[in-house]
């Protein structure tokens, strides 16, 4: 009897040893995987030279509404406020958006074939007086021939020379300093404003977890963040400029749940809104962009959501809408509650096994005429 009690111990522990390793792999494998413009400088600063006050921005961006083959003398602010000579460049460039909206001046050797093309400028390369203030005139001249009606985009560029010389292998990269003007022609015409919604998509992204957490709660904050919680929705909206003038349109995103009920209505709080008060960003004629846009709430783990994009453009007189549906299944949560179903009626199976393994084990006895238990 003692014997069948030892081996009944020694299974039940041999059992307990298997559980407890599935437990602790089935969590390594499960929650370790997740850890892992215009530009102003201090010292150097470029404005145009001759602001109209009957022009929005015109203190901070040339603007022209010039017709084909006219010409225009213009000049540019350049002041340093620091106590030493800075050696600069001007040069003209096209522009375009990013991605996202946000104005970008093409490089010092991209092709020139609008606006960078049309401006020459009087000096290309001076010498920054300390605590000086000066003006660089130049011309732009809108071609007779082959320019579109509507809005052109480039800028005039100043960037810092350096002039240090470079030490007998020395290497790493060489940091260039640049600050730019924005310049935007119209050219006279039938102005065209169009814009269509290409896409309209959503995703999840984890919402962060705080800077001084500890190796526990940052393990913790992965697990629930692996099954579900923790996590926010990031919209995207994919625009295109149809027409022939430059948009900055603006959005309202709202959203309602399985009951047609309101649980989000809200405004894209962007870069670009922040800082040139429109909340999409520009689009150039003929152009494209994709915004993300951030909902701050957490999502529940389990919801159904109908999304609304509403987007206004020509001073809020026109919109176009997008719509999408989010069906919200904590699809790993149902993982992790599978493959504990599993590891349970696994170590079910194993226990069962074994006790089958320890029954065959046992030594087999021939019971003879006459004899029972007590003899």
């Amino acid at each position: 009897m003692n014997c069948i009690n030892n081996m009944a111990l020694r299974r039940f522990k041999q059992t307990k040893y298997y559980t407890l390793s599935f437990s602790i792999i089935l969590f390594i494998l499960l929650v370790l995987p997740s850890r892992v413009s215009a530009i102003e400088s201090s010292d150097i600063g470029m404005l145009p030279a001759y602001p109209d006050p009957e022009v929005e921005f015109s203190d901070s961006w040339f603007i022209y509404n010039l017709d084909l083959g006219e010409t225009k003398q213009d000049a540019v602010r350049i002041f340093n406020k620091s106590d030493e000579v800075i050696p600069i460049k001007l040069y003209p460039v096209d522009a375009g958006t990013t991605t996202d909206g946000n104005f970008a001046p093409y490089d010092e050797f991209a092709e020139r074939s609008g606006v960078g093309a049309w401006i020459e400028i009087d000096q290309y390369r001076l010498d920054l007086e300390p605590d000086s203030d000066i003006l660089i005139p130049f011309t732009i001249t809108i071609p007779t021939e082959d320019v579109d009606v509507g809005d052109h985009a480039g800028a005039i560029i100043l960037e810092r020379i350096n002039r240090s010389i470079p030490r007998a292998g020395q290497t790493g990269l060489e940091l260039v300093s640049r600050i730019g003007v924005r310049v935007f022609e119209t050219v006279p015409g039938e102005v065209k404003k169009e814009l269509n919604i290409k896409e309209f998509k959503w995703q999840f992204q984890a919402i962060a977890e705080k800077r001084d957490a500890t190796t526990l709660e940052s393990l913790w904050y992965s697990f629930l963040k692996f099954i579900g919680f923790k996590r926010q929705l990031v919209f995207g909206i994919g625009l295109e400029n149809q027409g022939n003038v430059r948009l900055e349109p603006t959005a309202t995103i709202v959203v309602k749940n399985i009951f047609n009920q309101t649980v989000g209505m809200f405004e894209p709080a962007t870069y670009a809104k922040k800082i040139q008060k429109h909340s999409l960003g520009m689009i150039l004629p003929q152009k494209d962009t994709f915004v993300p846009i951030f909902w701050s709430k957490e999502v529940p783990l389990l919801d159904y959501y109908k999304v609304m994009a509403n987007v206004s453009f020509d001073d809020g007189n026109r919109t176009v809408q997008a719509k999408t549906n989010i069906l919200i299944i904590p699809y790993n949560l149902i993982g992790v509650v599978l493959a504990v179903l599993f590891l349970i009626v696994l170590m079910y199976y194993i226990r069962r096994f074994m006790i089958i393994r320890e029954k065959l084990r046992l030594p087999k006895h021939q019971v003879l005429v006459g004899e029972n238990l007590t003899n």
